[in-house]
């Protein structure tokens, strides 16, 4: 005579309360370690008080508390295994928010952040920059020669009809992206 799997037996409210309660304070307790040696393994200097400002990568500590996030979504299959709905909800939504948490995170490190600065020889131009702004981006020895004598004034198009089209801004030529303005 064999005997059935006995029905696998649930804890009490109370317990699976106090242990989502529990595992969420050392879920919090694992993601700050992890991000701190993230941010330590980065090389980011916490303490010193001599040190500039510094870039530091997101990866790694992204990578750190996405760990973290993996063995909280562990915990979470072991309590639904163990019959504890409110602790595997808890463990599930922290552990959700963990790695997602540190993807946006890491995709933020890539994409963030200002621009670089420009290059040499940028260039200021934008709407009816116009000469000045040619003049002020130059060298030293451009300065010189463009002061010496005046820009040619070309206007390769035509005026526009009022309120229609792009017209060019005078001194600049026709093969240079001119600034849009309107004829009133």
């Amino acid at each position: 005579m064999t005997r059935s799997p006995e029905p696998a037996r649930r804890a009490g409210p109370f317990a699976d309360v106090a242990l989502a309660v529990v595992l969420l304070v050392l879920d919090a307790v694992a993601a700050v370690v992890a991000l701190v040696s993230g941010l330590d393994a980065a090389g980011y200097a916490f303490f010193d008080t001599g040190a500039g400002p510094q870039t530091v990568s997101a990866v790694r500590p992204a990578v750190y508390v996405s760990v973290v996030g993996a063995f909280v979504l562990v915990s979470a299959v072991v309590a639904h295994r163990g019959g504890a709905v409110v602790t595997t909800w808890a463990q599930t939504l922290a552990g959700l928010a963990l790695v997602l948490g540190a993807v946006a995170g890491a995709s933020a490190g890539h994409h963030g952040g200002s621009p670089p600065p420009p290059g040499p020889g940028h260039s200021v131009r934008g709407r009816g920059a116009g000469r000045a702004a040619t003049t002020a981006s130059a060298s030293v020895p451009d300065r010189a020669a463009a002061s010496a004598a005046p820009p040619a004034r070309t206007s390769a198009r035509a005026p526009c009809r009022k309120g229609q089209g792009r017209r060019t801004v005078p001194g600049q030529s026709s093969g240079r992206m001119s600034a849009p303005y309107t004829v009133r």
